[in-house]
């Protein structure tokens, strides 16, 4: 085959998300079309936004929270645009575990793997689930739901965790109550909800990595039975829980409904001082734009 007629491979290092939810978004450039093309570092949310402010990595699946310290701290990162993580109801796997009522909760242990999520959680506690009443103690723990909820009376988990716990979790611990915070989320406000997105500083060719960051998305939402397949290892019903959590409960569009969505989360955390202010929303040029004279 000519070497020139195949993609360029180009040098970027790319973060992605190591959750069965991010395998759509990342299929492409790790088992399709753009295999090759990038270098891929695989960590949980909160370790791709370090690497990113280190310089470590060119461009990150990072928590929606960590764009808003970025650019108060100065940074130039931008969003790719049309690509995220998010829900519009239930998210399925960002969910509040609790031992006893939530009004009552005094401590809750967060996912060390989570900052979008704690600062969810923190903004639906103050407006929605407990409004008028203090803050419970928050404890920083390494995503073990069990060990967790030994600690605090109840616990944030995210992730592939949380899926599964909470089909698992009940039955070894009657009386447990369970929040959904996409759920939460949209019932207050109507809108979608934006756990993540790609974001960077802007390159040179960034429109090109912004095409075939859409073009692995594509591939890999094609490929969704093919994912849940090799998930399930044989279980018929595993299987159907993953295909329907892909298909149904997470949203990989980032649109007009889920920029509002994520334009309200901003405002909302710096009316409650949990962030100093929303920021502006700055996106990736792509390749429409960079042909586009104006």
């Amino acid at each position: 085959m000519d070497p020139g007629s195949g993609p360029r491979i180009v040098r970027a290092r790319l973060g992605l998300v190591s959750y069965l939810n991010s395998r759509p978004i990342g299929y492409g450039l790790l088992h399709g079309r753009g295999r090759g093309r990038f270098e891929i570092v695989q960590k949980v949310p909160s370790e791709l936004a370090d690497s990113l402010a280190a310089g470590s990595l060119d461009l990150a699946l990072i928590p929606s929270v960590e764009y808003a310290r970025a650019r108060a701290a100065g940074s130039e990162a931008a969003i790719v645009p049309g690509i995220a993580i998010g829900s519009a109801g239930p998210a399925e796997s960002v969910l509040l575990f609790s031992r006893v009522p939530v009004l009552r909760i005094a401590s809750i242990a967060l996912d060390a793997s989570s900052r979008t999520s704690s600062a969810l959680l923190r903004l639906l506690l103050r407006r929605r689930l407990r409004p008028g009443l203090p803050d419970p103690e928050f404890q920083v723990a390494p995503p073990d739901p069990e060990a967790m909820l030994d600690r605090c009376e109840a616990a944030l988990v995210i992730g592939d965790r949380a899926l599964f716990a909470a089909r698992e979790l009940p039955a070894r611990r009657p009386g447990l109550s369970i929040v959904d915070l996409g759920t939460e989320w949209t019932a207050m406000t109507g809108r979608p909800f934006v756990f993540a997105f790609w974001a960077g500083p802007p390159r040179g060719d960034s429109a090109e990595i912004v095409g075939a960051l859409q073009d692995s998305l594509e591939e890999g939402i094609g490929r969704i039975p093919e994912i849940a397949r090799e998930e399930s290892a044989g279980d018929p019903a595993r299987e159907a829980l993953v295909r329907n959590y892909l298909t149904r409960a997470i949203r990989y569009r980032l649109g007009r409904e889920e920029i509002l969505g994520l334009e309200a989360f901003y405002t909302m955390l710096a009316e409650e001082t949990l962030l100093d202010a929303a920021p502006a929303l700055h996106f990736h040029r792509t390749a429409a734009c960079a042909r586009d004279p104006r």
